[in-house]
């Protein structure tokens, strides 16, 4: 039967909840230590304990205190400088931590309990050692509430508050290590009663209690801070404790499964009822396996220690049955005797195996006088561990004849549970003497506002959609932002800061837990005061996470990320409109636009150019992009090589280069995805997908750029040549162009020859555009219509990049130009290239201005866009690639101008266009000449 064929209702399925949540105060509960975790590399020293059960104020010890002191353990503690002699257990308790006491009275509120009028503090014996005395201290403050979910009310029991345990850092023979930095921090615990009826109950009950809880604003949020455990029972079945609880998503897995386990259990022992099933007495059978070849057994037998056996009369096929996924009754034999101390069980429903033969099978059976339908367990360990082992093991067998035992498991991640210890009494609890009883006043703490009605406030009042809304109400920083508000912030700006941006730098692996409330305060005040422009604020926020020390203030300085103040732009604007009151009076609203784009000049030459971030940012752009474009010089001067050489260029030469420059700048490019294949983070697919296309949009940059450099330098000396025709160039057919005197320092270079790679350069800024739009809209950029806007006012800027290929073609093809003046002519097209960059960084800010101006568009809108924004320090770096890429093809550009005038080998010879070999090999050097012959009679 699957979990899904269970009929709770049938079954008299009876959970209940045990929420524990830390509370987020300065101060522990008893302690003025603040509740900072630390690393347990930081403690300052440590101290050892031993601990023993001790009786209650009725004179009973706890059955489960007294089984963990079946194993001798040591506990080792590591102290620190935030905390004090309270946690060692050396200095008596102070009294309750009026802060968290307060938060409890909120909590009670929400869950409409009932508080006590006099709170007495209570000791509950713990012995595992994660208190330090041996005990936690406790009180119910409140109870009688109740909750409601969708499939009905649930009751709350009580609200405790109570100190949080130490936290366990590690395991060892001797015993275990514990770190204090958790010890006492405040702990509400919040018991339901047993009304929940189904799996989907308890997760929605708990779902609700989570929302109540971080509604106060005053939990802590994180891994480890809340914890649930969930007690289970079925009618015919026992009360279980499951402890543990990490993940909501979890707890209908861990009530299924236990659903199956106790009826699995029930089943097992009905057939053992009608086998008439019995345990025997542990037998020595240490000299059946002497001489085994099972690496477990014949370690402890050649350590001296011992292997001890019980026969399990009519067990037979039942230690290995299945009673949770991948988990059996053999595992819960196993779970007692790890309890222990031994490593775990071996039975007879899994033998021979694990180096266990069958002949050491049936000595086995006969040692302990075993049957067909009997099964055999066995420990092998010390002699003390395993004559404690197999107790264990024979006391779990007989409680699995009388059915399910009332027992504490521990919730493991697969959604089962293993056995943890018997299930505490009212033993374990007795009055604590060091604390005084405390008598709350509910009246003087307000009720909190539940997240759904802040969701709804925020919307109403602030204007905020649905969804940024639902995340900032549910954000640990919700306090902050409800703060900052208050103090004039942008609501929409400090929502969008504190969700969104703050969760882009965690993913860009950016401290960001270096990031105080102070910080994210003042930075969000410098941008809402206009002292630093928003698109600065991320910038910011990375420097203040590299270095807290720093205020805000201090990190904008530091960035130069200073801006103008709204008072300077408001006097500018005011400026402009009154030098141009006859315009607007004649023009009326047609004005507007123009005096817009004076408007936006005007802010923008207030802005000074952003320096480049840092020294690292300049490093990754050069060894990236411009480390991608040395591809391309690369297999230019390879070009150039084998026409030195005399060796074919043919059309497959050049594809093949261009391909190796391809996924060449491909792997360079998409070098930093390796890291989520090395340490995956949480990428969303739409961002992986636009990193993959921009990496392929980058590869293909140096590609095209060497695509056509050689291919239009081939066209046009093959034009040049009249190789292709009787096409005339500026009139004269067959002849170099007329670019003026070789001493020359600059190229004079005419129209109809610029216009020859026009037809080059424009397919590559279609290509460009085309991919850089494309994958804007693949990966559905919100408002996609500016994201093509944006790629278009981007491809102006590359397409400034391709033009000053034309000056390279150019001095390819012709001869006797000077080496001085083809580089004079480049450096002056970069110098004219930068001038352009600047312009089109200036274009796309005007572009935003207007914008939002003139189409109300949301300012995230624009700036997802990347509009309103100073040209980045990439833009910079892409100057920088033109100079690399023009100094190859000036290195090109020299080779050539050393090569031999001469063809060999065959094939498509891109210098000429045609098939080289046979004529066309020695009427090119003849052509070529009368060319330069002509020429030279033009320069006399």
């Amino acid at each position: 039967m699957s979990d899904a064929d269970y009929d709770y209702a049938e079954l008299g399925l009876v959970a209940g909840l045990e929420i524990h949540q830390q509370l987020d105060t300065d101060a522990k509960l008893f302690c003025g230590c603040p509740t900072e975790l630390r690393e347990p590399e930081d403690a300052v020293r440590t101290f050892t304990r031993y601990l023993h059960p001790t009786k209650s104020e009725l004179g009973e010890i706890d059955e489960a205190a007294l089984e963990e002191t079946t194993v001798d353990r040591e506990f080792e503690y590591l102290a620190y400088d935030t905390t004090c002699l309270v946690e060692e257990d050396d200095e008596p308790p102070a009294r309750v931590d009026d802060e968290a006491l307060a938060t409890t009275l909120e909590i009670a509120q929400l869950l409409d309990a009932a508080v006590a009028d006099r709170v007495h503090v209570m000791r509950k014996i713990v012995v595992d050692g994660s208190n330090t005395t041996g005990f936690q201290r406790t009180m119910r403050v409140a109870g009688d509430g109740a909750i409601e979910t969708p499939q009905g009310e649930v009751r709350i029991d009580d609200l405790m508050l109570e100190e949080e345990s130490a936290q366990r850092v590690a395991a060892a023979d001797a015993g275990v290590r514990y770190s204090l930095d958790r010890l006492g921090i405040p702990l509400v615990e919040i018991g339901t009663k047993p009304d929940i009826s189904t799996p989907e109950q308890a997760r929605a009950a708990a779902e609700r209690i989570g929302m109540l809880l971080r509604s106060t604003g005053e939990v802590k949020r994180g891994l480890g801070t809340i914890r649930q455990d969930v007690n289970v029972s079925i009618e015919a079945g026992a009360r279980v404790e499951i402890k543990g609880v990490q993940s909501l998503d979890d707890i209908d897995d861990i009530v299924a499964n236990e659903v199956r386990r106790q009826v699995e259990l029930l089943d097992v022992a009905a057939e053992l009822a009608d086998r008439d099933a019995s345990v025997g007495d542990p037998v020595d059978v240490t000299g059946v396996f002497r001489e085994t070849d099972s690496g477990v057994i014949r370690g402890a037998v050649d350590g001296g220690g011992r292997v001890q056996a019980v026969r399990l009369a009519g067990f037979a096929g039942l230690v290995g049955r299945e009673i949770q996924p991948d988990r059996r009754l053999g595992t819960e034999l196993s779970d007692h005797a790890k309890r222990h101390g031994a490593g775990g069980v071996f039975h007879t429903d899994e033998l021979p195996a694990y180096g266990v033969t069958e002949a050491e099978v049936d000595a086995l059976r006969d040692a302990v006088d075993a049957g067909p339908n009997d099964a055999v367990a066995l420990v092998a360990d010390d002699p003390d561990t395993a004559d404690l082992a197999i107790e264990a093991v024979v006391e779990r067998a007989e409680t699995a004849i009388e059915g399910v035992p009332e027992e504490t498991r521990d919730a493991s991640e697969d959604g089962t549970t293993r056995y943890l210890r018997p299930l505490p009494g009212a033993a374990r609890m007795y009055p604590e003497t060091d604390v005084p009883p405390v008598e709350p006043d509910p009246g003087e703490v307000p009720e909190p506002e539940l997240l759904t009605e802040k969701v709804d406030r925020y919307e109403r009042e602030y204007g905020l959609d649905a969804g940024l809304a639902g995340q900032v109400a549910d954000d640990e920083r919700m306090p902050l932002f409800e703060e900052v508000v208050a103090a004039g912030v942008d609501p929409t700006l400090a929502a969008g800061t504190l969700t969104s941006t703050l969760t882009e730098l965690r993913r860009d692996d950016v401290a960001v837990g270096n990031l105080t409330d102070d910080h994210l305060a003042d930075a969000l005040a410098l941008v809402d005061d206009g002292e630093v422009p928003r698109e600065g604020l991320d910038d910011l926020l990375r420097a203040l996470a590299a270095d807290p020390s720093l205020s805000a203030r201090q990190a904008v300085e530091q960035e130069g990320l200073g801006g103008v103040g709204e008072d300077e732009v408001r006097d500018a604007v005011a400026e402009v409109v009154e030098r141009n009151a006859d315009q607007v009076a004649e023009e009326g609203m047609g004005a507007f636009s123009a005096l817009l784009l004076l408007v936006a000049t005007v802010g923008l030459a207030s802005l000074p150019p952003r320096p480049l971030r840092s020294a690292l940012t300049v490093l990754h752009a050069l060894t990236f992009r411009v480390a991608t474009d040395w591809l391309a010089v690369v297999a230019l001067l390879a070009v150039g090589g084998r026409y030195v050489a005399g060796a074919t260029v043919n059309r497959a030469t050049v594809g093949g280069l261009a391909a190796g420059v391809f996924l060449g700048g491909l792997a360079i490019e998409a070098s930093p995805l390796v890291r989520l294949v090395v340490a995956p983070s949480p990428v969303g697919a739409d961002r992986l997908l636009e990193a993959v296309v921009v990496a392929v949009q980058r590869a293909a940059f140096p590609a095209g750029l060497f695509l056509a450099t050689v291919v239009g330098a081939a066209t046009a000396r093959a034009r040049l040549a009249g190789e292709r025709g009787s096409e005339r160039l500026n009139g004269d057919e067959g002849r170099p162009l007329p670019l003026g005197p070789s001493s020359g320092w600059v190229l004079d270079v005419t129209l109809p020859a610029m216009a020859r790679t026009v037809g080059v350069v424009a397919a590559a800024v279609a290509v460009s555009v085309g991919i850089e739009a494309g994958s804007r809209v693949a990966v559905g950029a919100s408002h996609s219509a500016l994201a093509v806007a944006d790629a278009a006012v981007n491809a102006l800027g590359t397409g400034v990049g391709y033009a000053v290929l034309a000056v390279a073609f150019v001095g390819l093809v012709v001869e006797g130009v000077g080496r001085r003046s083809l580089v004079v002519s480049t450096a002056l097209v970069w110098v004219a290239t930068a001038l352009g960059g600047v312009a089109v960084g200036i274009l796309s800010a005007g572009l935003g201005v207007a914008l939002v101006g003139l189409t109300a568009t949301p300012m995230p809108a624009v700036e997802a866009a990347r509009f309103g924004r100073w040209p980045t320090p990439y833009s910079w770096a892409t100057l920088l690639r033109v100079g690399t890429f023009l100094a190859g093809a000036v290195g090109l550009f020299a080779v050539q101008r050393t090569a031999p005038d001469r063809d060999t080998g065959t094939g498509t010879d891109l210098r000429t266009g045609t098939a080289s070999g046979g004529d066309g090999g020695t009427a090119r050097p003849q052509r070529d000449a009368a060319g330069r012959a002509g020429n030279a009679e033009e320069r006399r």
